[in-house]
């Protein structure tokens, strides 16, 4: 498990995270008109996991945008192009896309931007090892349980030992 950290702001974006790398991306992946659409998801993707784009109007226009080129994609694949066109038109978007979250990860991993998450204690093998001792463990949780219902009980015997008896 990882979790993000605040990007220093004297550490220089990789170029992928550049204006201008953004624009084309963003000009050759908008699915408005049939395709192609050739780098559809990049600019989506990179802008969700940004650190820099972080805004809920360029959030809202990707999510947009994924929502948008499935849709196409799914009409495009039934439609007159066919399936294997539009695995084609998909194809180097998809290829973009693989390249630049794996440079984005080794970005993070490098620049100290990730922390690690330690991984939950395990049990120590001496529980594991004797059966026997869960078993005492919860007959003694039994007892207390009846010992409990018990002093209930009789809390409520006393408490009424001033009324009529209702026979």
């Amino acid at each position: 498990m990882e979790e993000d950290l605040l990007v220093p702001p004297d550490l220089q974006r990789p170029w992928y995270y550049e204006r201008w790398f953004l624009v084309i991306v963003f000009i050759l992946g908008v699915p408005l008109v049939s395709p192609p659409f050739v780098l559809w998801p990049v600019w989506s993707i990179l802008i969700l996991r940004s650190p820099w784009h972080n805004h809920m109007l360029l959030n809202g226009l990707a999510w947009a945008i994924l929502v948008t080129g499935v849709v196409m994609v799914y009409k495009n694949a039934e439609g007159e192009g066919g399936t294997l066109f539009t695995v084609a038109s998909i194809l180097p978007g998809a290829m973009v896309l693989v390249i630049t979250q794996v440079m984005w990860t080794r970005f993070r991993t490098e620049n100290g931007l990730v922390i690690e998450r330690p991984n939950p204690p395990e049990i120590p093998p001496e529980y594991m090892d004797d059966p026997e001792d869960y078993e005492e463990d919860y007959e003694e949780e039994t007892e207390t349980r009846e010992e409990r219902a018990l002093r209930r009980s009789q809390r409520r015997r006393d408490s009424r030992s001033g009324r009529s008896s209702r026979r």
